[in-house]
């Protein structure tokens, strides 16, 4: 068993994995105000959480990393704040990977998707709004160059449950945004994973309003082009929390 560490100055935490036949892809959060800038070692950058994804090579052998602030539009001196979800490869191009993320864009939680290229940087930013506040769960592959992306809103006019469980399909194409929509039927749930699987998308979710069993997945397919729930499988034990659902055949 080897074990390799990687990190800087600060706390970094991983939080997600991909791995493919081109290797591994980290994302996760770092604390570093230097790993933004790394001629200036003193000082400079954002404070607060930052995101940083990284690549290494089927040997586990560091190839790239990238580092990045909640809001690059933030005034200087502004604590940077974001929540790293998934990452994912671009099937098209092996040298550019896919960070889904949450971060607050003028004082409103939103999520975005961002591609970024091992030498180029930033190639691509999309934004997942909706009334409220936007919160992402999960970037899942849904066959070829598709992913069905996952997660929840909450209203911010005034504290309540969460608004329902928003899910949208991106192509893969990296000048069109994915889909964010609404499913109907999940009003108070939060999503926290998800997974797809013969044509259902699973999700792992959690419901404020079902004390009694609040962990539960959620089966979603599609009708006439609209997402649509389709089963629900309670766990009835409230102590139990679901974070993480992998469907197999």
């Amino acid at each position: 068993l080897e074990v390799r560490v990687w990190g800087g100055i600060g706390q970094e935490e991983c939080r997600t994995v991909w791995a493919d036949e081109s290797g591994v892809l980290l994302a996760g959060e770092t604390s570093s105000t230097t790993f933004l800038n790394p001629s200036h070692p003193e000082a400079s950058g954002p404070v607060g959480q930052k995101g940083f994804l990284m690549a290494l090579d089927t040997a586990l052998d560091f190839q790239w990393s990238f580092a990045f602030e909640g809001d690059p539009l933030a005034p200087s001196g502004t604590p940077s704040s974001m929540a790293i979800r998934d990452v994912v490869r671009d099937p098209a191009d092996s040298l550019t990977a896919w960070v889904l993320f949450d971060a607050p864009r003028e004082g409103k939680w939103e999520g975005h998707l961002m591609g970024v290229h091992a030498e180029e940087g930033v190639v691509a930013e999309h934004h997942l709004t909706a009334p409220g506040a936007a919160f992402t769960a999960a970037l899942t592959p849904a066959g070829g160059s598709a992913f069905l992306v996952v997660g929840h809103t909450v209203p911010t006019a005034a504290p309540g449950p969460a608004t329902g469980i928003q899910v949208g399909l991106w192509t893969g194409d990296m000048d069109t945004p994915p889909g964010w929509a609404l499913v109907e039927g999940t009003e108070g749930m939060e999503a926290l994973d998800a997974d797809w699987h013969d044509d259902t998308l699973y999700v792992a979710v959690h419901r404020s309003d079902v004390p009694a069993a609040p962990s539960a997945v959620m089966a979603i397919t599609v009708d006439n082009g609209n997402p649509v729930v389709s089963g629900v499988g309670a766990i009835e034990d409230p102590a139990i929390a679901v974070h993480r659902v992998t469907a197999i055949g």
